[in-house]
């Protein structure tokens, strides 16, 4: 099973309350994610990340909203058992960005 199927396998039993919540916590790890390669990267493919990252931001905004106008608070709980997506060294972007990287 990859990642991807695992994901929908664990969500699809979740109430609407934990399916926002993991949602919301995946938008902050992606920003987190964009922020941690922003810092390791050049000045131009850097912009690019603090552009994703930014995104991922108004994205958490946007679920916060929602979040809040069903539950009527904007405290969420992340299910832990969800892993989040994250990219593997065996894709050919990610491939790609890591030979960027590690050239002298």
């Amino acid at each position: 099973m990859d990642i991807v199927e695992e994901i929908v396998d664990k969500i699809q039993s979740r109430s609407m309350k934990d399916i926002l919540g993991y949602f919301i916590a995946s938008e902050e790890d992606a920003s987190r994610k964009y922020r941690n390669m922003k810092e390791i990267s050049g000045e131009l493919v850097g912009g690019l990340f603090e552009a994703l990252a930014k995104d991922e931001e108004r994205h958490k905004k946007i679920l916060l909203v929602l979040y809040e106008k069903l539950f009527k608070t904007k405290e969420f709980n992340v299910p832990e058992d969800i892993p989040f997506w994250r990219a593997r060294k065996k894709s050919r972007p990610f491939q790609a960005l890591w030979r960027h990287w590690t050239l002298p």
